[in-house]
């Protein structure tokens, strides 16, 4: 029978657990998500997939730190006609 100097024992680990995977976890997605880095998707698979390895959340972490690439417009921006104002 579990006595409560066993039950206080368990409940470390479990709440450690439970704000690894609520907090920590998915920390990865989202700096990703907020930095709207161009991989998010990538990056979401691989934490989803192996981040239960620590390897693999740190690889998706690190990967979601990188530099964001800005997209470049389908136009050169010395072609882009200015905004007039209209009168």
């Amino acid at each position: 029978m579990l006595g409560i100097s066993s039950f206080n024992e368990l409940q470390a680990p479990m709440i450690i657990g439970i704000i690894w995977v609520v907090l920590i976890y998915p920390l990865p997605m989202v700096v990703a998500y907020v930095r709207h880095h161009q991989n998010r998707l990538s990056i979401l698979l691989v934490n989803l997939l192996t981040g239960w390895t620590v390897v693999g959340w740190i690889v998706a972490q690190v990967w979601a730190l990188t530099r964001v690439e800005k997209e470049e417009s389908p136009i050169p921006q010395k072609y882009e006609r200015p905004i007039e104002p209209r009168l």
